[in-house]
């Protein structure tokens, strides 16, 4: 049994952002958004006076959350489920991927009060886009033409989301761009992220030893497509949000804020090859 996992379970209740901290939405300094992180250049926000930039970074915090929500319900949460219904894990795997299922629902549920906070100050609503990562794995789920692939799929997906670390999240939980509130949520968010990884490495290195080996190839192939699709840039949140406000903002599409660190699933991944 992995001793790593062992240890978070045994942690949790100590841990676990559920069973010690709630959201708390306090005015304060800075803005709700890092817009030094916006892929545009700086001479192009100078011309925003601050009551536009204000503006701005309130749409973009609303659409952070309706697409944090978003990933959590189509990417995480599915295969969770599964895993810990179907999946056929060890006691202490199925109770670690329990913990995390309690988790991922509490940050849905943080993520909804933060977006219903931000709605009932905001006089702009740009269109919602889902993400190219969400839009990607629905759309491979529908070309599989077997339940078991599309079950793995679900699991590449949400394998790659929870072992890599999404940058960005770094961004947003380090900045003083922004208000103390928003920079809070999302360390909660992460910290918890954090041990979700490890949990998933276990799980997925487990899976790959036991399952038919047609069925381990094919989640070992859709684990690199994933990987691919969760590093590619999807700037379409940006120009929803620039055309609600009318705002001229060119974007820089070689811009690399948004990438992920992806060396814990390469790891994953060399360990499988071995």
């Amino acid at each position: 049994m992995s001793a790593p996992v062992e240890r978070i379970v045994e942690a949790w209740p100590r841990v676990a952002s559920v069973v010690h901290w709630a959201p708390a939405f306090e005015d304060g300094p800075g803005h709700d958004y890092p817009l030094s992180a916006l892929p545009v250049s700086p001479e192009s926000l100078s011309a925003l006076n601050e009551e536009e930039r204000a503006e701005l970074a309130l749409s973009l915090w609303i659409q952070y959350n309706r697409r944090t929500i978003d990933a959590e319900e189509y990417i995480a949460n599915p295969a969770i489920d599964w895993l810990c219904r179907d999946g056929d894990l060890p006691l202490t795997m199925e109770l670690a991927l329990m913990q995390t299922a309690v988790d991922e629902r509490y940050h849905t549920y943080f993520h909804r009060l933060a977006l219903k906070e931000a709605l009932g100050r905001s006089f702009v609503e740009a269109p919602f886009v889902r993400s190219i990562t969400v839009r990607e794995l629905l759309a491979r789920q529908a070309e599989c033409g077997a339940e078991w692939q599309r079950r793995l799929v679900q699991l590449a997906y949400a394998a790659v989301a929870e072992v890599s670390v999404n940058a960005f999240l770094e961004v947003l939980s380090k900045s003083s761009e922004i208000r103390a509130s928003n920079r809070e949520l999302v360390h909660m968010h992460n910290a918890d992220e954090s041990l979700h990884s490890v949990i998933f490495v276990e799980v997925v290195a487990h899976l790959l030893k036991s399952l038919p080996p047609e069925e381990a190839a094919f989640l070992v192939a859709e684990m690199e497509r994933a990987r691919d699709s969760f590093l590619k840039h999807d700037f379409s949140m940006y120009r929803e949000v620039f055309d609600a406000h009318g705002f001229s903002l060119e974007l820089i599409t070689t811009h690399q804020m948004m990438s992920r660190d992806m060396s814990g699933v390469d790891e994953l991944m060399a360990s499988v090859a071995r």
